[in-house]
């Protein structure tokens, strides 16, 4: 139960191809390594896990293993991989996220996927392997898919591809299985804790904690939820639920600030919170107990909103709520009335 999040570099933090530090993926990094000093290494991996966790930070170190680079960014080769000059590794993705065609909800390209073929069948610039990286394979276009399921069905020699996947069930099967999986875990609360002080974001350790539990693993979403003062946000969406005829100020406040033009991913951010107490509430109930509170009151709004709905109204409503933002993205609909009704679902059993 999440939305997606942009693959984007970490404020404060190295970007993927220059970070030299993977952090809470050990087992990860030991399979691939394992690997890489077995008899033949597969050809292909399908690096998966939601965003933000440090998918695309272990793609660049397994392109550095194998390029014969060391982890050390003053090692030269680190150095033309950080700074997208080596000859031996191509890399495919959505593009700029400025440009026409970039950034999230875009789309890979089968022209971008059909570059790979000449690229492979080159002699290796510096007489080892050839490596592409597909960041955001799981944006693949159909046609693009397609061409990249016949470089994986006749691999060249000495070549490597690695697949970053934030969702991979929307990869086509034959995809998949002629991949090596390799499943990546979110990051430990106290780990994220740990690389959200790094980014030296001006927040106190309660803040902090609190952000990394919205996060549910992922420094990617923390960092994004921190910009659009996520936790403020979700104690206004705690007292929201605790009230018991809602609360007017507080969810008129609330729309009006993701109604702007400038209101950037405040909008997402917003909606991904109301869908967190929803999806709280519903593990509350189908599990019972709890893991204590992100915010204060927050265990008390998920009794009252237990008593409101059963389970199955609360999972249809979280649903609903994803459903209306995403259109409201495509169409652009009134996104200050979509957070009022999903906010006014929260309030009373027969108000969605």
């Amino acid at each position: 139960m999440t939305m997606t999040d942009p693959g984007s570099p970490i404020v404060g933090l190295p970007p993927p191809r220059a970070n030299p530090k993977l952090i809470g993926q050990d087992d990860a990094m030991t399979a691939f390594a394992t690997a890489t000093g077995g008899a033949r290494l597969a050809h292909a991996w399908l690096l998966a896990g939601p965003a933000g966790i440090g998918k695309a930070t272990l793609a660049y170190r397994a392109a550095r293993e194998v390029l014969g680079a060391t982890h050390e960014p003053a090692d030269p080769i680190f150095r033309r991989i950080a700074g997208a000059s080596h000859a031996d590794l191509m890399v495919v993705d959505c593009g700029d996220g400025d440009a026409p065609g970039g950034g999230q909800g875009a789309e890979i390209p089968v022209a971008r996927v059909r570059a790979i073929a000449p690229f492979l069948r080159l002699t290796a610039a510096e007489g080892g392997w050839r490596v592409v990286i597909v960041d955001g394979a799981d944006r693949l276009n159909l046609h693009a898919a397609n061409a990249l399921l016949k470089l994986l069905e006749e691999p060249p020699n000495n070549t490597l591809m690695l697949l970053v996947c934030h969702r991979p069930s929307l990869l086509q099967a034959t995809i998949r299985s002629r991949c090596r999986s390799l499943p990546l875990r979110p990051l430990a609360t106290p780990t994220v804790t740990a690389l959200l002080r790094q980014a030296a974001l001006d927040l106190n350790d309660e803040a902090l904690v609190a952000l990394a539990r919205l996060a549910r693993g992922s420094i990617g979403r923390a960092v994004r939820l921190a910009a659009d003062d996520a936790v403020s946000r979700y104690r206004e969406i705690v007292a929201i639920a605790n009230a018991s005829g809602g609360d007017g100020d507080r969810l008129h406040a609330l729309a009006d600030s993701v109604s702007g033009p400038r209101a950037g991913s405040g909008f997402a951010s917003l909606v991904e919170l109301i869908q967190t107490i929803i999806q709280r509430t519903v593990e509350r109930g189908a599990r019972g107990g709890g893991e204590g509170e992100i915010v204060p009151g927050e265990g008390a709004a998920i009794r009252a909103l237990l008593d409101r709905r059963d389970l199955a109204r609360w999972v249809a409503l979280w649903e609903k709520i994803g459903h209306r933002a995403a259109l409201a993205e495509r169409i652009n609909l009134d996104r200050g009335q979509i957070v009022i009704s999903a906010l006014s679902g929260l309030a009373a059993p027969g108000r969605s």
